[in-house]
């Protein structure tokens, strides 16, 4: 019926913790209902905490009891004999089963933990009619379709909770992929960027030290011009590593003041060329104290 092993990989520590903490409030329930009500025994309770703080030790040891399947296995025995010692219909013990389904549901199929959740049904259904404690009436056989339906309900909602739970994880381990593409872009392009920004700038240095045959006024003041786009385009180089550090929260900003005149007049100077070119002036007018 199952295609998985029988030993499976143990629920997510969080869930599994959050059904740990279930399980032992409806115990803890039980045992109120127990004792307000001195016609109910209370061993069945009792035992039930017993059973479960065993459970909760020799998770640790016993490999069984680590997966889904198992720990349901184990429930299903336990619970049904209480549940026939106890009482029948009347034994509270019967509330374990929902949060075994539960367990179960989270790890199987829908259509595997349906098929689990019919056979449990049964065990139920027959355990209670087998201890005989109660004459089956139209009363009591309600109580018991009610139980099982609700019993149902919870398989359904659970496996429909685990494919949200799956999508969910899905949805962001594609998230941190892709992440992890743009960064390792922006990473490689800005290193492909400054091997040749380097090497112009070097020559750009060169030809402003006096290179061979030096440079006059208009060749000079073009020169600058590209040296200082060079320098333009290596900031927006460390900007790209800048933004990838950041999306690893590895960046720190570093806040300084800005002459913007002098922000402005760089500006003017590395389109000068182009407004030149096409018969055009520009003119700069910066205010003091900006």
């Amino acid at each position: 019926m199952f295609k998985r092993p029988l030993i499976s990989a143990p629920l997510s520590i969080s869930v599994d913790k959050l059904l740990t903490v279930l399980r032992w409030a409806a115990i803890g329930v039980i045992l109120l209902l127990s004792w307000l009500n001195p016609e109910r025994p209370t061993h069945i309770a009792l035992i039930l905490a017993a059973y479960n703080g065993l459970v909760e030790v020799a998770k640790t040891r016993v490999r069984l009891l680590q997966s889904p399947r198992g720990l349901f296995a184990v429930d299903t025995a336990v619970v049904s004999l209480l549940i026939f010692w106890g009482g029948g219909l009347d034994s509270p013990a019967y509330i374990i089963y929902y949060f075994s389904v539960i367990t179960l549901a989270l790890d199987l199929s829908l259509v595997e933990a349906t098929m689990a959740t019919v056979a449990l049904g049964l065990v139920y259904a027959g355990t209670s009619i087998a201890s005989g404690g109660l004459p089956w009436d139209i009363a009591n056989s309600e109580r018991l379709a009610g139980r099982l339906s609700i019993l149902f309900i919870i398989s359904l909602v659970s496996s429909m909770l685990k494919k949200e739970l799956e999508l969910e994880r899905t949805l962001a381990a594609r998230l941190k992929e892709l992440e992890q593409m743009k960064t390792d872009f922006l990473s490689a392009v800005s290193h492909e960027l400054k091997t040749p920004l380097t090497t112009i700038k070097a020559s750009a240095e060169l030809l402003l030290a006096g290179g061979p045959g030096g440079l006059n006024p208009t060749q000079e003041r073009l020169t600058r011009n590209m040296a200082r786009n060079i320098e333009r385009l290596s900031a927006l180089v460390g900007d790209l590593l800048d933004m990838a550090r950041l999306d690893e929260g590895k960046l720190s900003l570093n806040l300084q003041r800005v002459d913007l005149n002098e922000a402005i007049r760089d500006a003017a100077a590395a389109v000068a060329p182009l407004a030149e070119s096409r018969g055009q002036r520009m003119r700069v007018t910066a205010s003091i104290g900006i």
